[in-house]
């Protein structure tokens, strides 16, 4: 018997007492180790994808033009 409950946010800050299986979606791990949780298998690795349409009005193209600068730049602040 196994009950799958979906949640949003920071799961392992109130892991229900009764789990016995926490399947979580982590950058470095961190938090999970600041509560006293292990990393027991990795199921899949995964990547950020920026997806848009391949022609968008000059308007568009400056906002998003923006929006990718501002994800370069905060990749970049990350290496």
């Amino acid at each position: 018997m196994y009950r799958v409950i979906p949640t949003w946010g920071a799961t392992e800050a109130f892991l229900p007492d009764d789990a016995d299986l926490l399947i979580e979606n982590t950058q470095t791990g961190g938090t999970i180790a600041r509560h006293n949780l292990r990393i027991i298998d990795t199921l899949f690795e995964s990547t950020a994808r920026l997806i848009g349409a391949p022609v968008a009005s000059p308007a568009k193209a400056e906002k998003i033009g923006m929006i990718v600068e501002k994800l370069r730049a905060a990749v970049e602040e990350q290496a």
